[in-house]
C-alpha cells in the first residue's frame, strides 16, 4: 500500500498525483476530476469521475493518455462522455422545445445509454424516451415524429 500512496518513478505512480486531476473530453470540454480508481492486480478497470456533485464510473478504455496520470498533464478522453448531455434541450421534429434532459439511463460504466428522462420543470414529472425514439443526439436532441407527445 505504501508503494501506491508514496510512489516514485522506480516504484510506480503515486495515488496523490492522480487524485482530483482534471479530465477533458474529446471536444475539450471539462469532464470532471478523478476521484478514485478501481484496479485489479496491476490493471486499471475504471475511474470514478467527480462531475457536478456526482460520481460517475468511466471505463479505463476511454482514456487516451494513461501516461498523463503520473505527470502534471490533464487526462484526455477518446470520447465525449454521455453524462455531459445532462441539462441539454430536447426538441420534437417540429422544433417545439419539450424540456431538458434530467437523467440518462446509462448501460453499466460504458459510454452508452438506454433512455433519457426529459422534464419541462425540475418539479414536474418527466417523460422517458428510449434510444430508438431519438433522431439526432448532438448538441441538442431531436426526437422522431410521433414520439414526442406528453400524453
Amino acid at each position: 500500500m505504501d508503494k501506491i500512496l508514496n510512489g516514485s518513478e522506480d516504484t510506480g505512480i503515486s495515488f496523490w498525483s492522480m487524485f482530483l486531476k482534471k479530465v477533458l473530453s474529446k471536444s475539450g470540454q471539462n469532464s470532471g476530476r478523478i476521484w478514485s480508481i478501481q484496479m485489479k492486480s496491476n490493471k486499471i478497470l475504471y475511474f470514478h469521475i467527480f462531475y457536478k456533485f456526482r460520481l460517475i464510473q468511466l471505463d479505463a478504455k476511454y482514456v487516451k493518455n494513461l501516461d498523463g496520470l503520473s505527470s502534471n498533464k490533464k487526462i484526455l478522453l477518446d470520447i465525449d462522455p454521455i453524462y455531459l448531455y445532462r441539462g441539454r434541450f430536447v426538441f420534437d421534429e417540429d422544433g417545439k422545445k419539450l424540456g431538458k434532459i434530467s437523467r440518462l439511463e446509462q448501460l453499466g460504466f460504458y459510454n452508452d445509454f438506454d433512455a433519457i428522462l426529459v422534464k419541462k420543470k425540475f418539479y414536474l414529472p418527466g417523460k422517458r424516451f428510449d434510444k430508438k425514439q431519438i433522431k439526432v443526439f448532438q448538441k441538442n436532441i431531436i426526437l422522431k415524429s410521433g414520439d414526442a407527445s406528453w400524453t
